[in-house]
């Protein structure tokens, strides 16, 4: 709905107010508190007061019947007075917009505590879960890797435990020569 047709509509229902074919009754006054309440929203000032609003007055014995009579001609009065003020209203702040209503705004308190105090030391265990299961896997690789590189050194061991006895033994062999030949 745009502004121009709420003003349309607000100007309707106060032209019912001057027309003396139109009784004023709890109708009208339901019609434009359904009106106003959607142009303006369930909480506005504007909703709370023409819901209240009635045409008959509360006398006692005591009021003169042209006090009744005067209260009673002013409550059109104040309800012309009241639908112009709305009008100005919507043509300065245009139409009231409900609030968009995320997940958490649509939970109770007790909801959210519940989900909280669930959810947090779930997630804290599906954390502690993978985290050991990821270091797991990377000691397993560890491990692998510490064997392979340990049988590679003892490799290397044998390979210059080998080559060193063949030196010393080469040595040996020359030293027995050299020792031989000088007897």
């Amino acid at each position: 709905m745009t502004v121009k047709k709420a003003i349309a509509i607000l100007k309707k229902q106060r032209n019912k107010l001057t027309d003396p074919k139109h009784y004023n009754d709890e109708n009208w006054v339901s019609q434009t508190a359904s009106f106003i309440k959607d142009f303006f929203g369930d909480h506005s000032l504007e909703y709370g007061f023409i819901k209240q609003f009635k045409f008959y007055v509360r006398s006692s014995n005591w009021d003169s019947e042209e006090d009744i009579k005067r209260w009673l001609s002013e409550k059109p009065k104040q309800a012309i007075k009241f639908l112009d003020n709305c009008i100005e209203t919507l043509e300065d702040k245009g139409l009231y917009k409900k609030p968009k209503i995320n997940f958490l705004s649509r939970l109770g308190d007790t909801a959210l505590w519940a989900i909280i105090s669930l959810g947090l030391p779930g997630l804290i265990t599906i954390g502690f879960f993978f985290g050991n299961m990821y270091s797991d896997k990377q000691n397993i690789e560890l491990r692998r890797e510490n064997k392979s590189l340990k049988d590679s050194i003892s490799v290397l061991k044998a390979s210059t435990n080998n080559q060193n006895n063949t030196i010393v033994e080469g040595n040996l062999s020359t030293d027995t020569l050299s020792s031989n030949t000088n007897k």
